[in-house]
Parts: C-alpha cells; sequence; structure tokens
C-alpha cells in the first residue's frame, strides 16, 4: 500500500512538472495574433491595445481591428506591426502560467489559458482582455 501512494504522488509530481515545463515552451514558434473584441452595451468595442485598428468606413463595422505576427522564443518575443518589428523580453511565472512583459511604457501581463491544441493559444488579461494565437504553418 505505501508503494502504491509512493507512486501515485511520485506520477503527481512528474505530471505537474512536464505541464509547467510545456507551459512557456508551448510559447515557442512563430504566430499570428488577433485582439478579439468585446462590443459592450451595443456600440463600445473593448480589445487588448496591442492590436490596432481604425474606424471603418461602415458604418455597421464600427472598428476594424488587425491582428499581428509575432514570434517568441526563450526569453523575447518579437512584434511586427506597421510600426515594424521589435523585440521585447519578456518573464515567465511557471507557478501560474503568467507572461509579463513592457510595451510602449505599459506593463502587460496575461495568464496562459489551454486550449487543447499545440497550434492555439489564448492569453488573458486581469480586464479578461483576450490574445488568439495561431501557429503559423511552415
Amino acid at each position: 500500500m505505501t508503494k502504491f501512494r509512493l507512486l501515485i504522488i511520485l506520477l503527481f509530481s512528474l505530471i505537474v512538472s512536464i505541464q509547467t515545463t510545456i507551459g512557456q515552451t508551448q510559447l515557442y514558434g512563430e504566430w499570428e495574433v488577433f485582439c478579439p473584441m468585446e462590443v459592450v452595451e451595443g456600440k463600445v468595442t473593448k480589445y487588448c491595445d496591442l492590436c490596432e485598428s481604425e474606424i471603418s468606413t461602415n458604418k455597421m463595422m464600427g472598428k476594424i481591428v488587425y491582428g499581428f505576427d509575432t514570434k517568441i522564443d526563450r526569453d523575447s518575443l518579437y512584434l511586427k506591426n506597421s510600426e515594424g518589428r521589435k523585440s521585447i523580453k519578456y518573464s515567465w511565472d511557471k507557478e501560474t502560467n503568467e507572461i509579463e512583459f513592457q510595451y510602449k511604457q505599459k506593463t502587460y501581463k496575461f495568464i496562459s489559458l489551454g486550449t487543447g491544441s499545440p497550434d492555439n493559444l489564448v492569453l488573458k488579461d486581469k480586464d479578461c482582455l483576450l490574445l488568439t494565437f495561431t501557429r503559423k504553418k511552415k
């Protein structure tokens, strides 16, 4: 009975360790990133300000929000948008699966949400604004 308990504890520890390690490494690679919009009170939209936007000429659409490309490695993310490409250092909290970085004098902090797919990721900030990631095909 004691050996069985020890085996269960070791197995559980291994699974937790693997999930923690996979958490950050799941981010590695090249991605297309989109900022889903939330319509509030029928007219105002909320979305992560990492995405650029413009007012649509079609009054029915309101705003058009553009995604961006990024590449993520062990300690940097490379943001590519209309302003060019920028290298940004980030930190990863393996206990909470949170990524934190600074861009344009603002600190961004997102928790990684599981999707069940290695080709899709969702990040959520404290205001419940989302970033959706789709892995680029090689």
